[in-house]
């Protein structure tokens, strides 16, 4: 990934030690950023962008120049390269810091210590994971649902197993019985929604209701769940988000976004991954999203408009020989569903960092798009016996385009508080086929 460019980011934080005014004046005079224009910026959701399009060494040197006058950044991959942009008076940009104010740490490395590159890996094979799905669909259903928990831990714990990051898998903790107490309330909430509902149709559709008002709860719940029974390196990841704010991003959004005729849409999109990433933490450390709502309402339309160019073609064909429509319109749904979930996902990895550790995710659409049309033919074929293969192959796939860059050591990072979290949330949320594991 030699070919990367990087921005330089800016959130407001002024290393202790340093005059706040005189960091906001060389900001300003850097940047024409101003500790008023700032605010205002941030009452808009916009993250600061001071210099994009940058070369790791000019990047690094930047940020040195910045740490001299006490204004902590943040390095980010572009999404894709792009022109370099250099600020306007570089030359005269050369703050030093305020007297006897301490030392800020140098972020440039030595020429011989470039951003080194953490990979992932996936290490999973078709056959193997195939044994463990069967047998947990088989037990399932012998047993009604009951060792639904067990096969869930069973096929977490493969999956994460067999994800590798620097040659160190991934852990899950939950234990069978701690989902299973959550699915039976889960359950038997529904079955008794589904009781009164027979006897009252109004009261219990009203139930109904209530339940589905409830799922903001849930996801939130199942966020946390799943956050704080996964591990790295003996140390758990956590999830801090709030209620209200999960039904602001679950629920108010997306019904403003039905309400504009989906023109709020990408945004809801925006704020959902925001509140996931910015909640989330690895041990003690947060991670943090940079990106603004303008990249999904491009990646929308860009979506939207190949669907229409797709259709148009598609309807073409069908008038010349049917079959070539039906085809052209399976093809076309591939296509844009293939298009939107590597776009999608490169740009939430992209717009992710954890410190000074950042994401870098390149995923190709033609190669997404074959994998994802070849595993589905397969399925098809097979009655469904091939999902663990397609399964394995998209994971080993996305898995080799991922990498956390940076040049913090993965081992620096303490295990906050092991709370321990009602698995209620993860079932009830399985109840209602929702699957939100990032």
């Amino acid at each position: 990934m030699s070919g990367k460019t990087y921005r330089l980011l800016f959130w407001g934080e002024i290393r202790e030690g340093f005059d706040e005014n005189v960091a906001w004046d060389e900001l300003l005079r850097a940047t024409k950023i101003s500790r008023e224009r700032f605010k205002g910026m941030q009452e808009r959701g916009k993250v600061a962008v001071l210099c994009k399009g940058l070369s790791p060494r000019q990047a690094f040197d930047f940020q040195e120049r910045f740490a001299t006058a006490g204004i902590k950044t943040h390095l980010k991959a572009d999404p894709e390269g792009i022109p370099v942009q250099s600020f306007k008076d570089e030359e005269a940009f050369l703050p030093t810091p305020p007297p006897q104010a301490p030392a800020a740490p140098s972020a440039r490395p030595a020429d011989n210590d470039q951003p080194r590159e953490h990979n992932f890996r996936f290490t999973g094979e078709g056959g193997e994971y195939f044994r463990i799905w069967i047998l947990n669909l088989l037990l399932t259903i012998i047993t009604l649902g009951i060792y639904g928990p067990w096969a869930k831990v069973r096929n977490k714990g493969y999956l994460y197993g067999n994800s590798f990051l620097d040659e160190v898998s991934f852990r899950y903790l939950a234990k069978p019985l701690m989902l299973l107490k959550g699915r039976l309330i889960a359950l038997g909430l529904f079955g008794a929604v589904l009781v009164v509902q027979r006897f009252d149709p109004i009261i219990g559709s009203t139930l109904l209701f209530l339940l589905m008002l409830a799922m903001p709860w849930a996801i939130n719940r199942s966020l946390a769940f799943n956050a704080r029974n996964s591990a790295y390196r003996n140390v758990r990841f956590d999830f801090r988000g709030g209620t209200g704010e999960a039904y602001a991003v679950f629920l108010l959004w997306p019904f403003l976004g039905s309400l504009t005729f989906g023109l709020l849409w990408p945004y809801a999109i925006y704020k959902q991954q925001q509140y996931r990433v910015a909640n989330s933490r690895f041990g003690t450390t947060p991670f943090e999203f940079g990106n603004e709502a303008l990249s999904y309402y491009k990646i929308l339309g860009l979506g939207l408009l190949l669907a229409i160019a797709a259709f148009w073609v598609s309807s073409l064909l069908g008038n010349l020989f049917a079959p070539l429509g039906v085809l052209g319109f399976f093809l076309t749904l591939v296509l844009i569903g293939a298009f939107m979930t590597v776009q999608m996902t490169n740009l939430l990895f992209n717009s992710t960092n954890l410190a000074d550790l950042y994401f870098s995710s390149d995923m190709e659409t033609p190669a997404y798009t074959g994998i994802y049309v070849a595993n589905t033919l397969l399925i098809i074929l097979t009655l469904g016996l091939y999902y663990p293969w397609a399964k394995v192959r998209l994971l080993k796939y996305r898995a080799s385009r991922l990498s956390l860059v940076g040049h913090s050591s993965l081992d620096q990072f303490l295990a906050g508080a092991r709370d321990q979290v009602s698995a209620t949330g993860q079932e009830i949320a399985d109840v209602f086929d929702v699957d939100f594991g990032l």
